[in-house]
């Protein structure tokens, strides 16, 4: 009894081992995609604010473009590079925003990922 005890001790830090090794992966992980997230995340806040603010006026689908990509800037969203992420249609009441843009990742070597994202908002003439 005391022998199978004795043998079964050393079973654990294989377990453990494999589990920190996990835990790293995992953290290394999401902290190289929360940022592209939060980006993301101040994309789309910026497009609500716009759909829904009454003191905005816009002229021209241009006038749109070039306010977006400042506000981008501005909100230091570095995922959205260049205006040709941004694209704005006027439409018969409003002007048809869509901000299209992919993300490379990378994650070892020759190892990447890519992540996609695509926001439309619609935003009223005024």
């Amino acid at each position: 009894m005391i022998n199978n005890l004795h043998r079964q001790s050393g079973a654990i830090t294989p377990s453990v081992l494999g589990s920190l090794i996990l835990l790293v992966f995992v953290l290394i992980f999401s902290g190289k995609l929360v940022p592209v997230y939060l980006d993301n995340k101040s994309v789309k806040l910026m497009l609500e604010k716009y759909e829904n603010d009454d003191n905005l006026v816009f002229t021209s689908p241009l006038e749109v473009r070039n306010r977006i990509a400042k506000q981008l800037r501005v909100d230091g969203v570095k995922t959205v590079r260049g205006e040709d992420s941004i694209s704005v249609e006027r439409g018969k009441d409003t002007f048809d925003v869509d901000i299209t843009y992919q993300v490379k990742i990378p994650l070892a070597y020759n190892i990447e990922m890519l992540v996609s994202f695509s926001d439309q908002a619609e935003i009223p003439h005024r």
